[in-house]
């Protein structure tokens, strides 16, 4: 596994009814995830993922952590491993095809690289807030069939900038910086 952090840039290709298009950009590779909403909550899992490894040093590794994820598409699997280390993450994904080998899909890539959590926390973020200014809480039910993981995105943020937030009127406050003047 690389020993150096990249920078990562995640991209919203596309959200339509049940499905979003991801792209995560690293410089040594870019993955495209194309997932359905039947049981895969891709800017949750990013959430919850980054959130726990902000907690894991600080909670000397007494979890339970939202480490392992998959999210799934039409007939294919994309598993998420995550080890934090320090501010360091590495990643590791398997996307796996619709044939079976035996009784286990077939593996199409893996992808491994270590990432650096502020800057991975940073693109969710970001990611979640075009989210928001492009289709809203309700756009977002409309299209994806689920609600948008707000309480999720206000947590990372809170992780990433160490500020508590005391109450509805800080998150509206935090969730009005999203759109421009």
């Amino acid at each position: 596994m690389p020993t150096h952090h990249h920078t990562p840039k995640l991209n919203l290709t596309e959200l339509r009814r049940g499905w979003m298009d991801l792209t995560l950009v690293t410089p040594d590779r870019t993955c495209e995830y194309s997932v359905a909403s039947v049981f895969s909550e891709p800017l949750k899992d990013l959430c919850d993922c980054l959130v726990d490894a902000a907690e894991y040093s600080e909670r000397d590794g007494d979890g339970p952590w939202h480490f392992e994820f998959e999210w799934l598409g039409e007939g294919w699997l994309y598993a998420w491993e995550v080890r934090p280390e320090g501010d360091l993450l590495h990643v590791s994904t398997n996307f796996a095809g619709s044939r079976v080998l035996g009784d286990r899909p077939s593996l199409v890539w893996h992808h491994q690289t270590v990432l650096d959590r502020t800057e991975l926390a940073q693109a969710v973020w970001n990611l979640g807030a075009q989210i928001l200014r492009r289709h809203g809480i309700v756009g977002y039910r409309s299209l994806w069939g689920r609600d948008f993981p707000l309480a999720q995105l206000l947590q990372l943020h809170q992780s990433m900038k160490g500020d508590m937030m005391h109450g509805w009127c800080d998150e509206i406050r935090l969730l009005g910086s999203i759109c421009p003047d």
